[in-house]
């Protein structure tokens, strides 16, 4: 399944909040009235009544959906590769980024030759904790997009 290889709707919108350029391959549609698309989309249901529903494809253009429409950015990992730096400087050391499964889990960190990390994030699905290895990079002010 492709929601396993892209960022979440919640980490997608986080990006997008701190400014992340929003050019990826696959995008997050996130509809406010969607009731007869219950079918077709993952929703938010609360009774009856269906409060927000969001799809996962390529176009940020669909016509055929009634409603407000917002477009996130579902970033793969070779998107979020681009982004992440391969080094960073931090109190006057190089980091360098580390990327790995370590039994069920992807680990993304920042690793200088004394093995000490900058910020460790794990995550079940690798996009995700690069992405959330790129919102504290951006949120801390260590690299600037």
């Amino acid at each position: 399944m492709i929601q396993t290889k892209v960022t979440s709707l919640q980490i997608s919108k986080r990006l997008r909040g701190l400014g992340v350029k929003q050019e990826s391959e696959f995008y997050w549609r996130e509809i406010d009235d969607c009731y007869g698309l219950r079918n077709e989309l993952n929703y938010t249901n609360y009774g009856d009544q269906i409060t927000k529903c969001s799809a996962l494809g390529h176009d940020t253009h669909n016509h055929s959906i009634e409603g407000t429409v917002k477009y996130y950015s579902a970033f793969l990992a070779e998107e979020l590769g681009e982004m992440l730096p391969e080094m960073i400087e931090y109190n006057e050391e190089k980091f360098w980024l580390v990327i790995k499964k370590y039994e069920n889990d992807w680990q993304v960190f920042y690793n200088n030759s004394k093995e000490q990390n900058i910020h460790w994030t794990d995550s079940h699905t690798l996009t995700n904790s690069m992405a959330l290895m790129l919102e504290y990079l951006i949120t801390n002010k260590l690299i600037i997009i």
